[in-house]
């Protein structure tokens, strides 16, 4: 069985792969937050003003669930710490969210992307749509048109793609690199071989389609294709993968997020305890959800932790790029 996952895809920009951080793992999002954090202490050091703006602004490339996300926490970590040094003003600090499209959240509903970049306006973040990044450095992230935006520091959540080691596979490959599997995940001409998740373009029924990339696909793949290997083990036919996602979420801010749940939208407040709850119900432990609980508890009453994180990024660059 081939369940390889997903790398980033930086789409050729060049500097990406050499300077941005990405979020594809715990590790990632740690290394961003020891990197926000790091700048914020050279902001408060720096007693010019003009020199004080660009370490304090932070590009988030992308405008799919990721990059919403990241975007959101990243503002709220920054704006809300930063209350904690005296010489950096809220003018100081500059949020931007690049994104190709026409509006963010494509998966979503136009109502509840309108929703999302309003929230997210409202908390400070500049999101410019329909322009492309097309380049990154230590201390700066240039944009279509070739404008140049002074920041050390740059999230790339544009995109995933398999992993290179698939390209090398005697196997074919599919419109977004992935392996070509059948309905029931079998690889053809390949006698028990099966693929599924990230790595593999799993067609919907009728075939013109093929599930998205996104854990809720690939752990039913998972599921589906264990039973699928016990059947013709046992003689028995496969049964084709058929799903339907129960829906989408994504935080945009401090008690406020968007959902579509069965192709019903919810916003705000719900959408945001939606959201939570369902993490909560995911964890394994009991104990690890008294944890968490008591954890959100605790933000709540005396705001968030401005300690780093002992954590390593396992991402394509380290990001971190001097100010």
């Amino acid at each position: 069985m081939i369940a390889l996952g997903s790398v980033t895809n930086v789409h050729g920009v060049s500097g990406v792969q050499e300077h941005a951080l990405t979020i594809k793992s715990v590790g990632d999002a740690a290394a961003s937050r020891n990197r926000a954090l790091q700048l914020l202490e050279y902001g408060a050091a720096e007693p010019a003003a003009a020199k004080r703006r660009a370490p304090l602004t932070f590009v988030v490339a992308g405008g799919g669930f990721s990059g919403v996300e990241s975007m959101a926490a990243l503002n709220d970590l920054v704006r809300g710490i930063a209350k904690n040094y005296p010489h950096i003003q809220e003018q100081d600090i500059r949020t931007l969210l690049v994104h190709p499209g026409k509006r963010l959240l494509p998966e979503l509903s136009a109502g509840l992307a309108h929703y999302a970049q309003r929230k997210l306006q409202q908390r400070g973040v500049e999101v410019i749509l329909n322009t492309a990044i097309t380049g990154a450095g230590p201390d700066y992230t240039e944009l279509e048109g070739g404008q140049r935006i002074p920041t050390p520091m740059l999230i790339w959540t544009a995109g995933v793609t398999p992993r290179p080691v698939i390209g090398t596979l005697d196997a074919k490959r599919g419109h977004h690199g992935g392996i070509v599997v059948d309905a029931c995940c079998a690889v053809p001409g390949h006698a028990g071989v099966w693929a599924l998740g990230d790595c593999a373009e799993v067609p919907r029924a009728g075939g013109q389609e093929t599930y998205a990339p996104t854990a809720q696909n690939a752990t039913r793949e998972g599921t589906q294709v264990a039973r699928n290997i016990v059947a013709v083990r046992q003689g028995q036919e496969p049964r084709p993968f058929v799903y339907t996602p129960i829906g989408e979420l994504a935080l945009v801010g401090r008690r406020a997020g968007v959902a579509s749940l069965y192709g019903v939208p919810l916003s705000g407040l719900v959408a945001w305890a939606l959201w939570r709850g369902i993490y909560l119900a995911k964890m394994p432990l009991l104990g690890k959800r008294v944890r968490i609980v008591l954890d959100w508890l605790l933000d709540v009453l005396f705001g968030r932790e401005i300690v780093e994180l002992p954590l390593q990024s396992h991402g394509q660059g380290d990001g971190l790029r001097g100010p």
